[in-house]
């Protein structure tokens, strides 16, 4: 999580009313990105995350930049990433190359097919895999027939 002045608020400031979303947003200085952090435990996450008012900031984003990329933890642990899902135009998913079980990443792809059926692929492991740059970027419908060796049981 990029770090920021925990003074201007969080993502669940916005979307409980609390907080307007330019009051919050910060400027990552390395990269020149806008992000909104999230900090505060809600009591609420997946009532927040699929809220109409996550759904309202997201278009007002849309609006404004040309993409929002929404990191939640893994669709198997919490129902964040499913939640997101069903609003997002994409869900990118992402395994760590060599460690992710063959049967734990077709689970979870399952899992989030239940929610969207927008679902791409990414770098399998923002941790500097040495995949070829070639396959960095596959389809849905390619996973888990293109690359069956990264798989394993």
């Amino acid at each position: 999580m990029l770090g920021g002045s925990s003074k201007t608020g969080d993502i669940t400031h916005v979307l409980t009313g609390e907080k307007q979303f330019a009051a919050v947003v910060q400027k990552d200085r390395a990269s020149g990105m806008d992000y909104l952090p999230a900090r505060n435990k809600a009591p609420n996450p997946q009532d927040l995350l699929g809220s109409h008012q996550m759904e309202k900031m997201l278009r007002q984003c849309a609006v404004h930049y040309d993409l929002v990329i929404i990191d939640t933890p893994p669709v198997l642990a919490v129902s964040d990433a499913a939640m997101v899902a069903k609003i997002a135009d994409t869900s990118v998913f992402i395994v760590r190359w060599g460690s992710t079980p063959r049967d734990v990443a077709a689970q979870a792809v399952k899992l989030l097919a239940n929610y969207t059926n927008r679902i791409a692929g990414g770098d399998p492991d923002a941790g500097g895999s040495r995949i070829p740059r070639q396959i960095r970027l596959w389809r849905y419908g390619l996973l888990l027939q293109a690359l069956p060796e990264y798989y394993h049981n």
